[in-house]
């Protein structure tokens, strides 16, 4: 393994480490939120959260949908 991986590697674990943190106690709904609004890309987010990337983009669709409907609702 070249010292780049290695820095690779543990910057990937910091980064893991850092989102369990901040996301603790969230429903799953609202970790990907909460990931997607900080600019993390959908393979991002499943890597992170340890769901398949599908997952992810359905989470995200339904998201959509409930904000859209809330938008809508306060017309």
């Amino acid at each position: 393994m070249t010292d780049d991986n290695k820095i690779t590697r543990k910057l990937d674990v910091i980064c893991k480490l850092l989102a369990a943190n901040i996301l603790q106690g969230m429903p799953v709904n609202k970790q990907v939120g909460k990931l997607d609004s900080l600019g993390l890309k959908n393979k991002e987010i499943a890597e992170i959260l340890g769901k398949s990337e599908n997952q992810v983009k359905v989470t995200k669709s339904k998201l959509k949908s409930s904000k859209d409907e809330e938008m809508e609702d306060d017309e």
